[in-house]
């Protein structure tokens, strides 16, 4: 198997100068799609009929179509390959593609960089932390504030739904899965500090972040005493919301079977109903239902391992003994929302397993409720 004659450190500065030469010059359209994909991967490179070469060899960027990497020799336009590309999880995945673009690398002892472009479209979160999308709630009743809270949370990677009263808060958070909700407090109608009463009252454990202009210390006790985990004064710094989005961000749960290519369908299907099983899990401790909550929690225990999700397996179990042992409401709802946070965070093992989860072939801003 071949390498790259260059040491690692070496290989690596010339990654970053490539990445630095992208961001400068580059105007495909297509560059928002590619993220950071720092790893060594091994690559065979047809060369022949029923020949070819092996290479492990570092690669910088992947996107849903195509990934970037260096090769030490030229390789001609259309030439298959197959890539054994490695997770989040240093579990591993085999693709195949074709070379889509062959450029030499002027200074760098022959070595060349290729593109590569899948034969079927995947999820560049399950490779790169950095494709993850966060998924953010945003009610305000404030065109203005929603614009600007908006517009300083797009660089983030996040997607962005928004509405303008705590109502329409309380329906679209139970309707679909968020990873945090940015509240304000004073709005017409049902309020911040009531929306977030309801929400918890239906069982809502999943981050719930005020941003207001109150700011007496009276007010922020009152904030979380409703349900709050957190609390920005308006108007919040960008680096306050970088914080909020990152620690909202999940890391990315990618199953340890998704090197079995027949199993990428039956993983897609059982990623695509969690968020079922989540509402279901919430609305049982909203209602007190141990009984409900039990049985939803074995069945997560029982069938998650299954599917290559063993952490999911881990979490289902520690509140399962929770339960068993009566454990007070406050560390059920603990355990329960470390159990919601790695159901959430579950990615399927194809592109149309994604789509099909979030309900749309691309990630969608929705517009404020009217």
């Amino acid at each position: 198997m071949a390498k790259l004659k260059l040491e690692d450190e070496v290989l690596d500065r010339l990654l970053d100068i490539l990445d630095a030469h992208e961001r400068n010059t580059s105007a495909r359209a297509a560059d928002h799609e590619r993220f950071s994909y720092r790893n060594r991967v091994r690559i065979e490179i047809e060369t022949g009929r029923d020949t070819h070469i092996t290479w492990t060899v570092p690669c910088r960027s992947i996107s849903q179509s195509e990934l970037r990497l260096l090769v030490g020799t030229v390789v001609n336009q259309a030439t298959r390959c197959r890539i054994d590309l490695i997770t989040v999880h240093n579990s591993w995945q085999t693709v195949t593609g074709v070379v889509e673009d062959c450029r030499y690398i002027q200074g760098a002892q022959g070595i060349h960089e290729i593109a590569v472009r899948f034969d079927h479209l995947l999820d560049p979160a399950s490779f790169s932390r950095n494709a993850v999308r966060t998924r953010v709630l945003l009610a305000d009743d404030s065109p203005t504030a929603r614009r600007l809270l908006a517009q300083w949370l797009k660089p983030l990677n996040v997607e962005v739904v928004e509405v303008d009263d705590g109502a329409a808060a309380v329906h679209a958070a139970l309707g679909e899965p968020f990873d945090v909700i940015l509240m304000d407090v004073e709005m017409p109608g049902v309020g911040g500090l009531h929306a977030v009463s309801m929400l918890r009252s239906k069982g809502y454990v999943r981050p719930v972040v005020a941003v207001t202009a109150l700011s007496d210390p009276a007010d922020r006790e009152r904030c979380f005493q409703a349900g709050f985990d957190d609390f920005l004064a308006k108007p919040p710094s960008r680096e306050e919301l970088a914080r909020v989005v990152q620690h909202a961000r999940p890391e990315p749960l990618v199953s340890t079977l998704l090197h079995e290519a027949e199993m990428a369908p039956l993983i897609d299907a059982f990623v695509h109903d969690l968020p079922e099983h989540v509402a279901r899990l919430e609305s049982a401790l909203a209602t007190a239902n141990m009984h409900d909550l039990a049985v939803e929690t074995r069945l997560l225990k029982g069938e998650a391992g299954g599917y290559g999700f063993e952490p999911i397996t881990v979490c289902a179990t520690a509140l399962e003994r929770g339960l068993r042992a009566g454990a007070a409401p406050e560390e059920v709802r603990r355990l329960l929302s470390q159990l919601v946070r790695v159901c959430l965070a579950a990615r399927p093992a194809t592109l149309g397993g994604v789509a099909r989860r979030e309900g749309a072939s691309e990630v969608v801003d929705a517009g404020a409720t009217a």
